[in-house]
């Protein structure tokens, strides 16, 4: 039996009637159930009918695709450039990422100025300052000292004697030891041990013989006149050691620090008037070496 708007199959068996709609069959039909003498009735949606493409499009398709194909026989070298292009980039590109994966980049390194100044913060607070040392404690003239230069030996050790005995055969010192403090390293007296030379203990009859000091220098944080000598107003310090190419131990600095606390007390000057040889030197000079800042004493010495 059939019907213009629908076909039907029905299965006797299940009881049920399959029905294949067109598709002008309305919404509320295609959800429809029917029920009629046990049977039921299931509408099931055909998409429309596929029109064939009109003479117009055919031909329309047929001048793009023979524009397309005509521009690309006219710039056949262009794209196969472009293509072989492309190509290399991506090629460099995944070799650029497979390099950075087998070889990472590696931390940009410190300098070594960066490197030395780190090691020496943290050797300049590694140890407490020990006690002073009541030797250091010698009558002086009022206002007479004005600040303290810094030196090393330029030596790997040495001792209060030794130093003495060179100075007075090779530089031709009568008063041998030039300076007025030195400090050991371990090598040849105590590491942080701190001689009290003669021109120290003996200052009201003799000078310091460690420094040729600029005129600069001398009006400047010394506050002295220029034709005084530097020897005259400044304390010469000196650590044992070469500090071009290393730093001074712990226990040299903390005595440092100590012994340089103590001057300032004693006499009133201001931790700016503490410096290193090389930078009042008349004759230019590396002393104290590159491992000794003297920048960073004075930030420690500054503090209240």
């Amino acid at each position: 039996m059939s019907e213009p708007a629908e076909e039907e199959s029905r299965n006797s068996g299940e009881g049920a009637e399959t029905i294949r709609e067109t598709p002008g069959v309305s919404a509320a039909m295609k959800s429809a159930e029917a029920s009629e003498g046990g049977s039921r009735r299931i509408f099931v949606s055909l998409p429309p009918p596929v029109e064939p493409a009109s003479p117009e499009s055919r031909r329309a398709t047929r001048i793009l695709w023979s524009r397309t194909t005509s521009w690309r026989r006219r710039h056949a070298d262009i794209l196969v450039a472009i293509e072989w292009v492309a190509a290399a980039l991506f090629l460099l590109l995944a070799l650029y990422f497979l390099w950075l994966l087998l070889f990472p980049p590696l931390p940009i390194a410190a300098s070594p100025d960066e490197i030395v100044r780190a090691e020496f913060r943290s050797r300049l607070r590694l140890l407490p300052m020990p006690e002073a040392d009541p030797d250091w404690r010698v009558a002086s003239a009022p206002g007479r000292w004005r600040g303290v230069v810094i030196h090393h030996t330029a030596t790997s050790g040495g001792n209060a004697e030794g130093i003495d005995r060179f100075h007075k055969t090779v530089n031709r010192w009568e008063n041998g030891l030039g300076y007025h403090f030195l400090i050991g390293n371990g090598k040849g007296m105590g590491d942080g041990e701190v001689a009290v030379g003669r021109r120290w203990r003996e200052q009201s009859r003799m000078n310091g013989s460690h420094v040729v000091m600029t005129d600069a220098a001398k009006g400047g944080v010394f506050n002295m006149p220029h034709t005084a000598k530097g020897n005259e107003f400044a304390i010469g310090v000196a650590l044992v050691g070469n500090f071009q190419i290393g730093l001074p131990t712990p226990s040299q600095l903390a005595a440092l620090l100590c012994l340089l606390s103590f001057l300032r007390k004693e006499y009133g000057f201001g931790a700016d008037a503490i410096v290193g040889h090389g930078a009042v030197s008349a004759s230019g000079t590396d002393c104290p070496g590159r491992g000794l800042l003297v920048d960073e004493i004075i930030l420690v010495l500054s503090r209240p």
